[in-house]
């Protein structure tokens, strides 16, 4: 089965995902996620944003023919070696200064080429993230002194059918993945249980779960955390705070070290000495154990 997530345009909140079974078609699939949000939510799709292994030519033709809708999607490695992307003069002019710019805390070399792709006029952007480009340099030069340098360039290649500038295709693309990754990484939950526990309710029961984790962990990270930290990192560093709990219900927190007390610091909460379980639980998730 496939996973189709709808993210909000500005945000890159998940507001829609479906499970789409393997024998739907990369056209229909698209048709039947954009029509159930249409319905569901009142919200148009505007761009589809996909992985090489569902790009078809069908699904090329409708978005550039019978929609104003927009795609952007990575391009398959046959098609960038037919297309001539896999070689070293085009290496050579993406990693220019000129073509740098900065993403998510990461230094990226990127070049818009306009190409045909499934015969429709479509602009191809070429990039390669600062230390993949130096690793490559690095092994060619190695490589050219013994056998001629014939390793490919290992570019990120995708391709748009509206022209814009590198960094904004990439940054589109980007959010997609990156929610993406942060649900499958639920994959080896589903994976362990036993087959009688493979349900389709099971399975989209843990990915709504991961939904509302991956929209926690974003707002942390653009509202609260300092540019580059993620919520798993809180969670590394908190977990240095020894704890142990009486027999009257009651947590016993040691004296905090200076990267506890920064974290707490962000939320603008002191580190608490003690914390009553039964009343955290009233307080926090409105049960009443006593």
């Amino acid at each position: 089965m496939r996973l189709a997530i709808v993210l909000e345009k500005t945000t890159g909140y998940p507001v829609w995902f479906d499970v789409i079974p393997l024998d739907v078609g990369d056209l229909q699939a698209a048709w039947q996620v954009m029509t159930d949000v249409s319905e569901a939510l009142d919200l148009e799709t505007d761009s589809l944003a996909h992985d090489s292994a569902y790009v078809s030519e069908d699904l090329a033709e409708w978005i550039h023919q019978g929609t104003e809708k927009s795609m952007i999607a990575r391009l398959p490695d046959r098609m960038a070696r037919s297309c001539g992307f896999r070689n070293r003069e085009v290496w050579e002019a993406v990693i220019q200064e000129s073509c740098q710019f900065r993403l998510n805390g990461h230094v990226w070399y990127g070049r818009k080429i306009p190409k045909k792709i499934y015969g429709f006029g479509k602009f191809c952007s070429l990039y390669a993230e600062q230390e993949t480009a130096l690793r490559y340099q690095r092994d060619f030069l190695e490589e050219q002194a013994q056998d001629g340098g014939k390793e490919e360039p290992d570019f990120l290649i995708l391709f748009a059918d509206r022209d814009a500038a590198p960094g904004e295709i990439l940054a589109q693309y980007l959010m997609r993945q990156e929610t993406e990754r942060s649900i499958k990484s639920g994959d080896g939950y589903t994976e362990a249980l036993p087959l009688r526990a493979w349900t389709d309710q099971t399975v989209r029961g843990k990915i709504l779960l991961d939904g509302i984790e991956v929209i926690l962990d974003l707002q942390l990270r653009r509202e609260i955390l300092p540019d580059g930290m993620k919520g798993s990192q809180i969670i590394g560093k908190l977990q240095s705070l020894m704890c142990c709990q009486n027999r009257s219900g009651k947590v016993i927190i040691e004296q905090p070290n200076r990267q506890v007390r920064d974290i707490y610091r962000l939320f603008s909460v002191p580190v608490p000495a003690v914390v009553d379980i039964a009343e955290f639980r009233k307080n926090t998730l409105g049960i009443d154990t006593r």
